[in-house]
């Protein structure tokens, strides 16, 4: 029977944010933490959501849910990056669920096979590959999709939100 503990490079890879600080505390150490925190720091420097402060601006987020804007949920996805072993922690929300009848939507996306076709033929022709990360996709994309969330434990405890379940957009 397979294990339902997922590893990478025998490093625990956790399911989920609350297993990720149930790591870090079982294992003495910030490994997954660090991961969050630096997502959550960069999602926040670029301004890729609004967290509300005031009771004000609560307030006047409550009554744009209630107007057009669709919810979507939002977690963190973890991996670990070959070679250098780091952590890497993904913000992720839920876009699948957002009815996109109304807005033009695409999604450029490449399957492996793709991507062995087009390795192939580039060595086939001569042409050099060069190879690059993505390190915050989207994070500066415009949507015409009127969305909110609800923020996670993360944003608690890096600082950018009071509590856990706050909106956000």
């Amino acid at each position: 029977r397979k294990s339902s503990v997922r590893q990478k490079f025998g490093i625990q890879i956790p399911e989920n944010e609350a297993e990720a600080y149930a790591l870090d505390k079982k294992n003495g150490n910030t490994y997954w933490t660090d991961a969050i925190q630096k997502e959550i720091d960069s999602i926040q420097e670029k301004k890729t959501l609004y967290i509300p402060t005031t009771t004000g601006e609560r307030s006047q987020i409550r009554e744009t849910t209630n107007a057009g804007y669709q919810f979507a949920p939002m977690w963190i996805v973890f991996d670990v990056k070959p070679i250098s072993l780091k952590a890497k922690a993904r913000l992720v929300i839920g876009g699948h669920v957002v009815n996109t009848d109304d807005v033009n939507t695409f999604s450029s996306m490449m399957s492996s096979d793709g991507a062995r076709v087009l390795l192939a033929l580039a060595d086939h022709l001569g042409y050099g590959v060069a190879v690059g990360d993505i390190s915050v996709a989207y994070l500066n994309a415009c949507t015409e999709e009127k969305i909110w969330t609800k923020v996670t434990e993360a944003f608690v405890r890096t600082g950018h939100a009071k509590k856990i379940g706050e909106t956000a957009m």
